[in-house]
């Protein structure tokens, strides 16, 4: 086959021969032509043949098909929507409270006591009041079944012997003239009803108790607003006395007193 270039040089080849008559003589122009350079049209020509193209020739079968891929790409795939985020429903949360474990306490052990032999100490024998006689200022009478005291202090006896006490009377209870031979007292008996002697209140100025066995002057003996504050020192016997008791009485002469009540005395 002949190459691209043989087919050029044969056509330059004979472009020449027509440019210088090889085929016959011509005949003569009336006018002067001007000379033609020849061989520089045929290397223009060989040039030109043999030059880069600089514009390609477009494919247009293959921009076509790209074109019609693309149509049918953007047909296949939908178009995104937009879907506006729901706005959140407050609610309650319930959480349980932890709870805090307590401050660990350190728990010092003391040391191991020594062991000590202690002489013994004999138990003092239970002392009792001595009995008194009741003659001529005795009476008698029976314990009410329901009595018109409140106790809010029932007596209690210390180590001491000093007893206290703090009782509150029903209104309209006669205590007399108090601190007087008239005035409400005390009896100190026990379970067995002996008398032991009498707790009286102290007496006005210008008035003393007689002395006498079993007579204790109280150094408190309080009768206000129906409520009546006693306090007295005792003989120490009454502090391991058994059945030791107080029997309140009210006011009036021997025949016309009342017993209010009779209260065990606490002892330590």
């Amino acid at each position: 086959m002949i190459s691209n270039r043989s087919r050029v040089v044969a056509m330059a080849v004979v472009i020449t021969f027509l440019a210088i008559g090889c085929f016959g003589p011509a005949a003569p122009a009336p006018t002067p032509t001007p000379t033609l350079d020849i061989r520089s049209m045929v290397e223009s020509a060989v040039a030109k043949a043999f030059a880069p193209t600089l514009t390609p020739t477009p494919d247009i079968q293959s921009a076509v098909q790209a074109a019609v891929n693309a149509t049918l790409a953007a047909a296949a795939t939908p178009a995104p929507t937009y879907t506006p985020r729901p706005t959140p429903t407050p609610r309650s949360i319930y959480a349980p409270v932890p709870t805090i474990p307590p401050t660990p306490i350190r728990i010092t052990v003391p040391p191991t006591p020594r062991i000590t032999t202690a002489l013994s100490v004999p138990t003092p024998e239970s002392r009792r009041l001595q009995e008194v006689d009741c003659e001529p200022k005795c009476y008698s009478d029976y314990e009410p079944i329901l009595p018109p005291v409140d106790w809010i202090s029932p007596p209690k006896i210390s180590e001491n012997g000093v007893i206290e006490l703090v009782a509150v009377l029903d209104d309209g209870i006669d205590m007399g003239p108090i601190g007087m031979a008239g005035g409400g007292h005390f009896t100190v008996t026990d379970d067995e009803d002996i008398l032991y002697g009498t707790i009286v209140a102290p007496t006005p100025p210008g008035w003393h108790w007689d002395p006498q066995p079993g007579l204790w002057v109280a150094q408190r003996f309080d009768y206000v607003a129906s409520t009546l504050r006693v306090r007295v020192q005792v003989s120490p016997a009454a502090v391991t006395h058994q059945g030791l008791r107080l029997c309140l009485w009210s006011g009036g002469i021997e025949g016309e007193r009342d017993l209010l009540d009779c209260v065990q005395v606490k002892q330590p």
